[in-house]
This record gives C-alpha cells, structure tokens and sequence, in this order.
C-alpha cells in the first residue's frame, strides 16, 4: 500500500473507520455520482450486456437486443436523471441475487480476475432466463427499489 493511494468512491461503508484510522495517508474519499444522463442509449446497452454478460451465458445476439430493448423501453426507470451508474450496478446485482435466490441459476468455478485462485460465479441456466429476464426488466420493481436507494453520500 506504501506504493499508492486508495481511492474511494460509492457509499461511505466501503472501508472502515479503524482502517481510515490507522492510514490516514492512504484513503482518499471521492464523491462523485455519475449519472446515466450522459450516457446513449447505445451506450446502457453497453454497460447492462456488458455487466450481465458474466452471469447469462449462451445468449444469442437476438435474445440479448431484445432484453436490451425492453431494459430500456419507455416504461424503464433508466433514462430518469436520478439514476447513477452505481444505482444501476446495485439493482443488477439485486436481481442476480434474487435469481440466485429462486434458483434460477448453478454456480460455476472460475479463475478470478487476479489469476490467484478460483472464484465462484452465479450463472443463469438457460431455463432459467425467461424468469430471470422478467426479473431484470420488472420496470414497477426496478422502480420501488430505487425509490428505496440509500443515496452516495460524501
């Protein structure tokens, strides 16, 4: 850590107190909220295939333009200037765990990102897609659950 800084971003739990104690140097707390407004609609797909591609596997193109078209319909919460990447993060992430949850999914042993060890990946089963999709593109639910956000705080 002496050959660095830490930079923080998203809410104020990500490292404790102890250890912003005991490095005061070291932990640098940014907070910023980024937005979808600036992002295309090109550029939500991105991000949503992109984020969900490591959790549904043998997806054909056609299938994911149409969770894509339905992610971001005129009844999505995603194009309301509210909403920041990390809002969205957090929902993918809800409605995997929820998935995970209704068993919808198996997990599967992967090489982490560092090349260390193996991790575990939850990883929708192709009969499980149509309820995950229901889930993920659930606009009344994706809606209370981000009128029910904990908001980034500096």
């Amino acid at each position: 850590m002496s050959r660095g800084i830490v930079m923080l971003t998203g809410t104020v739990e990500t490292s404790s107190e102890k250890a912003r104690k005991a490095l005061p140097a070291v932990f640098r707390r940014i907070s910023v909220e980024a937005e979808l407004t600036w992002m295309s609609p090109q550029d939500k797909k991105l991000f949503f295939r992109n984020f969900l591609t490591r959790f549904v596997h043998e997806m054909h193109d056609d299938e994911w333009t149409r969770w894509e078209k339905e992610f971001l319909s005129q009844d999505s919460p995603w194009t309301t200037k509210s909403i920041s990447v990390d809002m969205l993060k957090q929902y993918l992430m809800h409605q995997i765990t929820e998935s995970s949850c209704l068993n919808l999914g198996e997990f599967t042993f992967t090489v982490g990102a560092a090349q260390v060890g193996l991790q575990q990946d939850f990883r929708v089963t192709r009969a499980g897609q149509s309820s995950f999709f229901n889930l993920v593109c659930n606009h009344k639910a994706a809606t209370e659950f981000l009128a029910n956000y904990a908001p980034v705080c500096g």
